[in-house]
């Protein structure tokens, strides 16, 4: 029996009217709750401030920090148990006729020295050590195996999946070599251009723990469902800034993609849920509305600041006529006044000999 709902508010409960059917069935009557994904920060290691929060809900992860940012992540879930990669490799050594325990403790000999960073031919000593020269395919099924996961986590990372193969063989030769995660990393950075040093590492790590670890390894995949604020720059000045929050409406966001009418319980927490839904819907849309009153607000303060600014351009590139008229006016009385008195002047000697004549 399998729940597809996630958290402590779900639980699978098993029980009949009649208890002798379930003893027929071998079973008893039984319920299972779910339980929260457990996460934490690591706030030496992080960008989070000391202060930030995290809390849990089913499969959800809501991430608090200071500024009023949030981060809502979805988690997948985990089973634990061998990987594939082990039990091929434990079966290719029991198959030459050793005991499960003998293999066991040859394979762990062998990823212990791959922990230790050492090479293929120090883990394969180590193996055969213990069983002999039967740990070589046994070992190679390790390094494989440890292969296609760091093509997995490549493909994860959003790296192309023909470069996602080339990634994941160079740090194959990298293991195989005894190589250091440094050098390794360095390795496929020149080696392979447009494929980002997180990419790397998630691949590398993905590598490291299917040859080092017998337990399943899983690539946790994570979908960011709210991821905080968009700031957009509204003025010419530094701090104009205007914060957009508008959240992930999916119905995975929303809580409402796995709701189960099949019982009454159920019915009853989809009303919760469906009305929380609303709410959230509801608060975004009046958030979107006063986004868009305050974003026409500066635009209309920003018309008004290019009006001005262009009146301010136009008094000082163009010229006053009224001023200069008047200052064109003025210098045409002074010049003609001038040259009157110019003309004045040149009548008096005219005037003197007329007298001497006389």
């Amino acid at each position: 029996m399998e729940t597809k709902e996630y958290g402590s508010d779900y639980f699978i409960d098993l029980n009949a009217s009649n208890s002798t059917l379930l003893a027929d069935l071998g079973l008893t009557a039984t319920k299972v709750k779910g339980t929260d994904v457990v996460a934490s920060i690591d706030s030496q290691n992080s960008d989070f401030s000391p202060t930030a929060t995290v809390t849990a809900k089913g499969n959800i992860i809501t991430v608090t920090d200071i500024d009023g940012f949030t981060m809502k992540l979805e988690t997948q879930d985990i089973t634990i148990g061998y990987s594939e990669t082990y039990k091929l490799a434990l079966q290719a050594i029991t198959n030459t006729g050793l005991g499960e325990d003998i293999a066991k403790a040859a394979l762990d000999a062998a990823m212990q020295a791959f922990a230790k960073g050492q090479s293929y031919s120090v883990a394969l000593m180590a193996a055969n050590s213990i069983i002999g020269p039967n740990a070589t395919g046994a070992i190679n099924i390790l390094l494989n195996g440890g292969n296609s996961k760091a093509i997995k986590a490549a493909e994860i990372a959003d790296v192309d999946s023909s470069t996602a193969s080339a990634v994941a063989t160079k740090i194959y030769d990298g293991i195989k070599d005894g190589k250091s995660d440094a050098v390794i990393i360095n390795d496929v950075l020149n080696s392979t251009p447009g494929v980002a040093e997180n990419q790397v590492k998630a691949a590398l790590l993905a590598f490291r723990m299917e040859i080092s670890n017998p337990m399943q390894v899983k690539v946790l995949q994570i979908n960011v469902l709210d991821a905080g604020p968009l700031d957009l720059q509204i003025g010419a000045n530094e701090g104009q800034f205007m914060e957009i929050r508008i959240p992930n409406l999916s119905p995975q966001a929303l809580g409402i993609d796995k709701i189960n009418l099949s019982t009454a319980d159920g019915a009853q927490k989809a009303i919760t849920t469906a009305d929380e839904a609303i709410n959230m819907i509801s608060s975004v849309r009046s958030k979107l509305g006063a986004y868009q009153n305050r974003l026409e607000h500066t635009v209309a303060n920003l018309d008004v600041a290019a009006e001005n600014m262009t009146a301010s351009l136009s008094r000082i590139q163009d010229a006053d006529m009224a001023k200069e008229m008047s200052e064109y006016t003025q210098k045409n009385v002074i010049s003609q006044a001038g040259m009157a008195m110019l003309a004045q002047a040149n009548q008096r000697p005219q005037q003197i000999l007329q007298l001497l004549q006389g």
